[in-house]
């Protein structure tokens, strides 16, 4: 048999007449008689149901949680940019222009973005709406999980212009400007030069005193680093890479490397990468729009600051010598390039045909550089792959 069902908004009823009687009114017991016998239960299921508490869900209109002031499309745009600008806008403690300040500028002064001019209408976007679709759609800070560096409107331009200005200001104690002082005491055999931010990450190194194992190898967080069998059960300087994964060892003033994970986990570019997700590739999207964004000049202004020509104050620079402490730019002989040669292709050189292999050996007569080699070798093998 069945059983019976009492209406949800019968229990509520009772509920609510029941509100303004005592727990040990008589009035109270008559209702619930009363409700029992009119649905044909007993009082100890009204008393179940009363527990419950069940409320009674309200019915929502037809374009609930879509935006009623304007399409979604033109809003998701909005959105994208007041998201872009604080990209733009970020520095590196995570500030960024609030969310009022981007709606201001964008209804005030517009934004240029590469698909035109945009400008929104006085008064039509709100802070709350805005926020509430910028975290719904997956454009707030916290989704995108981005922290780029402090990239600012014409910063760079600006700041040239006022190193500029400083230093054709007089001089604090000599009659005539900083810069005029900066030049009369340079060395006669001129500045030093720099060596650049890519060769500067590979001989940046920390070193840390450790024993090799008696495999020789060495491991550090669960990463396997297998070195020289000559070093098993020595104890060794290691060389951490503070910009690169590659382990470079020293032992009697010797050092050899570098060397790079054995096992897991498995070294980076050599299977498939994971599809990125709809979230990576909004980021991404955010990101190439957030360096695209300028305001209007008449919103920026124009500086009457002195223009930089190029090569203003002419003086020797000395070229930057490239000690190459642990021999990252030239292979040691053949043998050692034939190897690197081996773990970029993932195949031995036994298994090449002829003219792969004289072309190999074409490269390594012609130079043992490690970025020229490689680079020749990737071209090439590229080339071969795409004619078959």
């Amino acid at each position: 048999m069945a059983s019976k069902k009492i209406p949800p908004e019968a229990i509520v009823k009772l509920r609510q007449k029941l509100e303004g009687q005592a727990q040990n009114s008589s009035e109270r017991r008559i209702l619930i008689q009363e409700t029992a016998n009119l649905y044909g239960v007993s009082e100890d299921t009204i008393y179940r149901r009363l527990r419950e508490r069940k409320s009674v869900q309200a019915e929502r209109r037809i374009n609930y949680d879509q935006p009623r002031v304007m399409p979604k499309t033109t809003l998701e745009r909005y959105c994208e940019v007041i998201a872009a600008l604080k990209v733009r806008t970020s520095n590196k403690k995570g500030r960024h222009l609030s969310t009022s300040r981007a709606i201001r500028l964008l209804e005030e002064e517009g934004i240029n973005t590469p698909d035109g001019y945009l400008q929104a209408p006085q008064g039509l976007l709100k802070k709350s709406t805005v926020n509430r679709y910028l975290k719904k759609w997956g454009y707030d800070r916290n989704t995108l999980l981005r922290q780029p560096p402090a990239v600012r409107f014409q910063a760079n331009e600006w700041l040239m212009h006022f190193l500029v200005h400083y230093n054709s200001r007089p001089h604090r104690s000599e009659p005539h400007s900083r810069i005029e002082d900066w030049v009369a005491h340079l060395p006669k055999s001129g500045v030093q030069s720099m060596c650049s931010w890519e060769r500067f990450c590979t001989f940046a190194r920390e070193p840390e005193k450790r024993r090799v194992g008696i495999d020789a190898r060495i491991t550090v967080d669960g990463v396997f680093y297998e070195v020289e069998p000559d070093l098993a059960g020595e104890k060794v300087v290691l060389w951490w890479g503070l910009f690169d994964k590659e382990l470079y060892v020293e032992h009697q003033e010797t050092r050899y490397g570098p060397y790079h994970p054995v096992g897991n986990p498995i070294p980076l570019n050599r299977y498939r990468s994971f599809k990125k997700t709809l979230t990576q590739k909004r980021a991404d999207r955010i990101e190439v729009l957030a360096k695209k964004l300028a305001l209007p000049q008449s919103t920026v202004g124009v500086a009457k600051l002195p223009v930089i020509s190029e090569n203003v104050i002419p003086f020797p620079v000395q070229s930057f010598i490239d000690p190459d402490p642990f021999g990252e730019l030239f292979f040691a002989n053949t043998i050692a390039a034939k190897k690197a040669i081996v773990e970029e292709l993932v195949k031995p050189l036994a298994k090449l045909t002829p003219e792969q292999m004289a072309a190999v050996n074409s490269i390594l007569e012609t130079t043992l550089n490690k970025q020229e080699v490689m680079s020749q070798i990737r071209a090439y093998f590229r080339c071969s792959a795409e004619e078959e």
